[in-house]
């Protein structure tokens, strides 16, 4: 019997971890310039690898912040290290199937990130911003 490979990630501390398999890895990434992102990663936008749900394990207890609603009118709960504050995943309330994992928690793991080819919410981009190449922006 054979084993999958997964994928391990962990947050700053390491007090949360996250494997994913790697036949459930998609090919591209997903980079969020909404409101709700930036603010949630401290940064311009949040870069999101789009995996089943069940595909995703983890471990530790991570906290799970629920936005009353958020610009698209959807739900979200983001889920983060109760101890560093990193963000780990986003899950949308009306299609809970999908996790939207940080890709900054792969950080450690040595795996190249697949690049961005939607940039969602581009309108709430900064002016200085200019879009990935080969990608597409969403407004």
């Amino acid at each position: 019997m054979s084993s999958e490979s997964v994928v391990y990630g962990a947050c700053n501390c390491g007090a949360v971890t996250i494997t994913i398999p790697q036949s459930s890895l998609p090919k591209s990434s997903l980079a969020c310039h909404c409101r709700n992102c930036k603010s949630s990663s401290g940064s311009l936008f949040s870069l999101n690898l789009v995996v089943p749900t069940k595909d995703v394990t983890i471990t530790g207890k991570p906290n799970n912040y629920k936005e009353k609603e958020c610009a698209s009118g959807h739900h979200m709960s983001r889920y983060f290290c109760h101890t560093c504050g990193s963000a780990i995943m986003s899950i949308v309330s009306e299609d809970p199937s999908v996790a939207y994992v940080k890709t900054g928690v792969l950080a450690k793991s040595g795996m190249d990130l697949p690049p961005p080819k939607v940039q969602a919410w581009w309108r709430r981009a900064e002016a200085f911003e200019k879009p990935f190449l080969e990608c597409d922006t969403v407004e």
